[in-house]
């Protein structure tokens, strides 16, 4: 899934890549989601996304320039929402680019990539997030493709 001078991405780290203790101060809460995701979208090189946070993973899918670092936007971002600096985490980390993220997604979304294989949970959390990216108008064509196919 080329989409000529931008890339599609998944960054995240998960309960594969990271201990509960690591993962716990990067949770997003429903109350604090939709600033999120506009903060997450101010950033250099973001085009459109949508982040998906529970208690097992948080992964920032997203449109992004080909130049975009993107742990290095994630690292911003987390900075910016929370005041945490991420860098110590950065081999805890995942980064998967189109059809992989593709992927990646669809497997989440079925409960396969879950602690608990075919978990039914994440799917309804992939939507409470998938929700609030549209609210704040952060998910653009692409991403509401992917989340609508993944659904």
């Amino acid at each position: 899934m080329s989409l000529g001078k931008w890339n599609l991405v998944v960054c995240g780290i998960n309960h594969k890549t990271s201990s509960l203790e690591e993962r716990e101060p990067l949770q997003i809460g429903r109350n604090e989601i939709a600033a999120a995701h506009a903060t997450f979208c101010d950033l250099d090189g973001i085009k459109e996304a949508a982040i998906v946070s529970t208690c097992n993973r948080n992964e920032f899918y997203a449109i992004i320039d080909k130049e975009c670092d993107i742990f290095k936007t994630v690292a911003s971002f987390y900075s910016k929402l929370k005041g945490i600096d991420i860098e110590n985490l950065h081999d805890r980390f995942y980064i998967k680019k189109n059809s992989q993220a593709v992927d990646h997604l669809y497997r989440v979304a079925a409960g396969i990539d879950s602690m608990v294989i075919g978990e039914n949970q994440i799917l309804r959390q992939i939507k409470e997030a998938y929700s609030s990216a549209c609210q704040v108008k952060t998910a653009g064509k692409v991403i509401h493709r992917l989340f609508h196919q993944a659904f």
